[in-house]
Formats: structure tokens, C-alpha cells, sequence
């Protein structure tokens, strides 16, 4: 299953619609790790960790007339610019690839339908913003090889400026929490 596919498959899964970039490259980002897939391409950037992939192949879907991209301007930031809320939507043509793509990938179509489930049980009301604190957070403890260590809130934080990410300690709790809820990790009390 390409990143193409996965796309698709996981559009079908969160029921043929998300709201918002973010957090459609959030929800992709933690499928990748619920199933261990390989590596999605996810880098640093602002609002946390980012694929070049998974964004590539949402443009190319959009493209191709297999997920509609809808835009609602709400409003202009400090500086003037307009800001935007994308919302994605599987076409008719894609609901059609994706059923495809179910019965040509069965095995993995299973695998990745289950990751959807878990996340769906554990953060569907999560917002696209503590998904995000989350997927600072675990990107880091990634990066530190830290999952299944201890690490502290100033150690997250030290690694989070280095990527140009203000984590305080509020971001901290809602992020932990989120991956506590994902089963990626495991909050240890201080003896």
C-alpha cells in the first residue's frame, strides 16, 4: 500500500470526510505509527510533524477528481492575510478507487481499518490542535529514541525549540494525554 492508497483507504475510514489540513496530516501521521508503517516522510514544520508525501498525494487526489477540496474563508490574521479552513471530501470517483483498492489490498485494507478504529475509539473528539501537541511530543521522544523512556517536560521542551516548536506546559498535558489515549505511551508517576 503506497501513501496514495493509504490516503484514500483512510479518507473512507474517517467516514468519507475531515476537516482541515492539520488535522488530516495529523490523523495520517499517528496511522503511521499505529501501524508501524514505514517512514511517511513526516519532517518538523510549524504546526508539528509534516509529510511532503502525504500533502503531494492529497493535491494529486484532489487533481485527479477523487477527493473534493472545499474552502471556507473565516477571516484574516494579524497581519492581514485571509485564513482558510480546507475541508476534504472523498468524490463519488474516489469511493469508487477506494473500494478498489479494499478488495485489491484485503490484507493490509484489514490492518489499516483496525488503526483507524483504534484511533477513532481513543481521539476522534481530539481537535486538531492537541493532535498536534501530541505529534510534537511524540515526534520528539522518536527522535530522542525516548518511547518507552522517561523523558521530562524540559527535555521535550529543549528538543521542541530546536525545531522552532513553544511547547508549555499546558501543550504538554493535552499532549500527553492524546498519546496516553493512543496507547504510545505510558505516563510513569515519580516515585
Amino acid at each position: 500500500m503506497d501513501t496514495s492508497d493509504l490516503l484514500i483507504l483512510s479518507l473512507k475510514y474517517f467516514g468519507g470526510k475531515v476537516g482541515g489540513k492539520t488535522l488530516l496530516q495529523k490523523r495520517i501521521f499517528f496511522l503511521g505509527e499505529l501501524l508501524e508503517k514505514r517512514d511517511l516522510g513526516y519532517f518538523p514544520h510549524y504546526y508539528g510533524p509534516f509529510s511532503q508525501d502525504v500533502s503531494d498525494c492529497l493535491i494529486v487526489s484532489v487533481l485527479n477528481g477523487y477527493v473534493q477540496e472545499n474552502v471556507f474563508p473565516y477571516g484574516r490574521d494579524h497581519q492581514g492575510f485571509e485564513m482558510r479552513r480546507y475541508e476534504y471530501q472523498l468524490s463519488e470517483t474516489g469511493i469508487k478507487l477506494a473500494d478498489i483498492l479494499e478488495r485489491r489490498l484485503s490484507e493490509q485494507t484489514q490492518n489499516l481499518k483496525n488503526a483507524v478504529e483504534r484511533f477513532m475509539k481513543a481521539a476522534s473528539e481530539l481537535n486538531y490542535m492537541v493532535l498536534s501537541y501530541a505529534a510534537k511530543l511524540y515526534y520528539i521522544l522518536k527522535q530522542k529514541s525516548n518511547i518507552g523512556f522517561p523523558a521530562t517536560f524540559d527535555e521535550i521542551k529543549e528538543m521542541g525549540d530546536k525545531f522552532n516548536w513553544k511547547i508549555d506546559q499546558n501543550d504538554f498535558r493535552k499532549g500527553v494525554f492524546a498519546l496516553q489515549k493512543l496507547g504510545l505511551v505510558e505516563l510513569k508517576q515519580n516515585p
